[in-house]
């Protein structure tokens, strides 16, 4: 594809990032290691809310030695919020095989790179052009838009092979020893400027040499191919309370959320009734502990959503008598633990534990608004104050 204006577009783009740059934390220090925790933080992650976690991690994990050497609970529990755990995951065995592997030395290579955990194309890229100054163009979501709109390119950047010329553009698109600014300008560019919807044009530094938007065509690009409806599934969950300790179980260590506490739960079948499921939940934890409804309370419902389905769930809040009480407890493949409710700051819980956690709280909170209330009421059409009663005499007589 032809580049004519090329070095007006990387001239444009480099003034206008050095004069118009986010102020990220992560652009104030040269360390590789915090370079990496940024950019995994900043997968799949907003940048305000990485913005506000990244120096609360650092600061719980200083150095790739302090990393590699935490447990991996305390890793996750640090994370916690933060969702997609396999970053996590990931991130902590990336720092024990540098740490072990590669004498503590994080790779300067693309390639090198790519073979840790949890570092795909455009992470290494980006840590070993802003980390290294290595000559590697990246490409996340905001480059692609900003690519197909200058260039007016039909291609979808979700298709691997649209991707692969995307990439192959942007590599020509780089100038050489200029990585490092040159990739952060245009994610800035996408992030502030060029935006999904109602793209700022009139403020953007290359609106110049931009087809789309000399076409009045920038809502067309990228190309956004239509997706099916995500699947729903579903599951009830128990909030065992006893003597203020909660009953959490651990998610197995592989898979989705793995490794993270929630609160005991069994998935339905496509046909199944939550009577069901409550039946076999019930069965699974009673070499543990016999849990039954609260009365006159109905179930919690909830809704969350992941990537790539939509869960229903049914938090039945339950009264419980433990047959066994030991902080850790196991039955067949459930490891369960009690945890005191003031305690629950140290463990990784999952988001609808969290969730669920919050929206008890909210009905006690309301619960407890109501009985005051109908006490209030009570008393006002009571006489106030302690009006004695008067005395009858006995009669005479007796």
């Amino acid at each position: 594809m032809p580049l004519g204006s090329r070095p007006s577009i990387q001239a444009n783009l480099l003034r206008w990032y050095n004069r118009y740059r986010r102020d990220l934390p992560w652009r104030r220090t040269r360390d590789p290691y915090r370079i990496w925790v940024a950019e995994i933080l900043l997968q799949q992650t907003r940048v305000e809310t990485a913005r506000l976690r990244y120096q609360a991690f650092l600061e719980r994990f200083p150095t790739l030695d302090s990393l590699a050497k935490a447990s991996l609970d305390e890793v996750l529990a640090a994370w916690q919020g933060l969702g997609y755990y396999s970053r996590a995951r990931n991130l902590h065995r990336a720092a024990q095989k540098v740490v072990n592997e590669l004498d503590g030395k994080i790779p300067d290579d693309v390639r090198a790179l790519e073979r840790l955990p949890g570092i795909g194309p455009y992470t290494a890229r980006a840590i070993a052009s802003i980390a290294f100054h290595k000559n590697a163009a990246v490409l996340d979501g905001n480059v692609a838009r900003v690519l197909c709109r200058v260039f007016c390119l039909p291609w979808d950047p979700n298709l691997p092979a649209d991707r692969a010329r995307l990439q192959r553009l942007a590599d020509r698109l780089l100038p050489k020893g200029k990585a490092s600014p040159f990739n952060q300008a245009l994610m800035d560019l996408g992030a502030v400027l060029c935006l999904p919807r109602s793209p700022k044009c009139g403020r953007c530094p290359v609106a110049r040499y931009c087809r789309s938007y000399r076409k009045g065509r920038t809502s067309l690009y990228p190309v956004r191919r239509t997706r099916p409806p995500l699947p729903i599934r579903r599951r009830v969950m128990a909030a065992v309370i006893h003597r203020g300790a909660l009953l959490l179980q651990k998610r197995q260590a592989d898979g989705l959320l793995g490794g993270l506490w929630e609160l005991p739960a069994q998935p339905l079948k496509e046909d199944e009734t939550e009577s069901s499921a409550w039946e076999k939940l019930k069965a699974a934890l009673s070499q543990i502990v016999e849990i039954s409804p609260v009365p006159h309370t109905s179930p919690l419902r909830l809704d969350h959503g992941y990537t790539h389905f939509f869960e229903r769930i049914s938090v039945v809040v339950c009264t419980a008598r433990p047959i066994q009480r030991p902080s850790s407890l196991r039955t067949g493949e459930l490891l369960l633990k009690w945890a005191h409710r003031n305690s629950l700051a140290r463990y990784a819980l999952t988001g609808v534990t969290v969730k669920a956690l919050r929206a008890i709280e909210s009905r006690q909170m309301e619960i407890q608004q109501r009985t005051k209330a109908a006490r209030s009421d009570q008393n006002e059409r009571e006489p106030l104050g302690s009006v004695p009663k008067p005395i009858r005499k006995p009669p005479r007589g007796r």
